[in-house]
């Protein structure tokens, strides 16, 4: 299994558009950069909730009601093989009058954080 691990600015970055090579500049454009510090908390929050408790094909929904800004993370569903659980999710986020819907696969180790999954 082939992962890459992120730190949690480039987690959001990726999650409102898919990333296509390393120049990030395209995002200037995308939801995430209108987001506040409170918006990405609350959409990182729910991200792992969804990973870690949603039931497939239920979208778990965030909104901060002072920026307007809002989102929905909805797994896919849940492949366990071995020690390795991998989930398919759809993100969506908006801010403004700007939207975007990505798709990822994340796969995590039995007591590790979740990866993006190539």
């Amino acid at each position: 299994m082939k992962s890459i691990a992120f730190l949690p600015l480039t987690f959001v970055c990726l999650f409102t558009f898919p990333a296509y090579g390393f120049n990030l500049l395209f995002l200037k454009d995308a939801p995430v950069a209108e987001f506040d510090s409170v918006d990405t908390s609350l959409m990182i929050e729910n991200f792992y909730d969804a990973l870690n408790n949603g039931e497939s094909g239920v979208a778990s929904r965030w909104e901060n009601e002072d920026t307007g800004h809002s989102g929905a993370i909805t797994p896919l569903n849940l492949v366990k093989d071995g020690n390795t659980t991998c989930r398919n999710v759809k993100v969506e986020n908006t801010a403004t009058n700007n939207s975007g819907t990505s798709h990822f696969k994340f796969c995590k180790e039995v007591g590790e954080k979740w990866l993006i999954s190539e």
